[in-house]
């Protein structure tokens, strides 16, 4: 199992609300403990929490936004 959120804002800048981020990415941990990613700009929080379960060493899926 994996973890995904997402907060999208117009009229808050995401980069000044770590601490909120971070809760949400603590809540999801249950869903994958493993890996842990994120990308924070000003309009766009992107969180992932990862489960390894079959080859852990090679099963690494960094984040990758294309550029973002």
């Amino acid at each position: 199992m994996c973890g995904i959120a997402e907060i999208i804002s117009s009229n808050i800048d995401l980069r000044s609300e770590r601490e909120c981020i971070y809760r949400i990415s603590r809540s999801l941990r249950m869903r994958g403990p493993d890996a842990y990613g994120e990308y924070i700009s000003e309009n766009a929080a992107l969180i992932h929490r990862r489960l390894a379960v079959i080859d852990v060493e090679k099963g690494a899926q960094p984040m990758n936004f294309g550029g973002l």
